[in-house]
């Protein structure tokens, strides 16, 4: 029912993991920096998670979700908790979706996703939250939208392939180093208000 802290080891060579019907809840590390998982296969059990279960995954191309999960749902290749609209996972090869339903970008969602090139985040997010992009060091362009007002501690940290950003007039609050130590950032374009 659980996965417990550590429980794969993150240095094994696993490329697909299929977690079994039955499991409910994973815990803080248990899967993280999985460096050659490439598809991830959730159970409709799957209920809960501790922050930053699913992060650093730097091979991950595939996200899916048995049907019938009340809580949780798949796509675009995105995790989503449905009744928040927070985006809790996605990989390289994702397209957050465009319909209205995602209004925050989670937690660590990308987080050193080294093969992210480029992300559009669309109208209707409101917040881009704490580690979000953190560590997507070829992460070149993000196309932010009008909607967002928030962006988290460390949301883009150590992005180093971005060069330039223009955030929306409607961004209120941009916290502690979310931008932080992107060597090739140069340019940040506020906008009028």
């Amino acid at each position: 029912e659980i996965i417990g802290e550590t429980a794969i080891d993150a240095y094994l060579p696993i490329k697909e993991l299929i977690l079994p019907e039955g499991v409910r809840y994973i815990c803080e590390g248990s899967l993280t920096a999985m460096a050659t998982l490439e598809y991830l296969h959730l159970p409709s059990t799957f209920a809960e998670y501790e922050q930053n279960s699913f992060s650093h995954f730097l091979a991950l191309k595939k996200i899916t979700i048995a049907d019938g999960n009340p809580k949780y749902y798949v796509k675009g290749n995105c995790l989503i908790e449905r009744a928040s609209g927070t985006v809790i996972l996605g990989t390289s090869e994702s397209t957050i979706p465009t319909d209205g339903s995602i209004k925050h970008i989670g937690a660590a969602a990308f987080a050193g996703n080294t093969n992210l090139t480029s992300i559009v985040i669309p109208e209707g997010v409101v917040s881009v939250q704490v580690n979000a992009f953190a560590g997507c060091s070829s992460l070149n362009k993000v196309t932010f939208p009008k909607s967002l007002e928030r962006i988290g501690a460390c949301a883009f940290r150590r992005c180093d392939s971005l060069k330039s950003i223009e955030l929306g007039v409607n961004v209120k609050y941009i916290e502690a180093e979310a931008f932080s130590v992107c060597k090739g950032l140069t340019q940040i374009i506020l906008p009028k208000q």
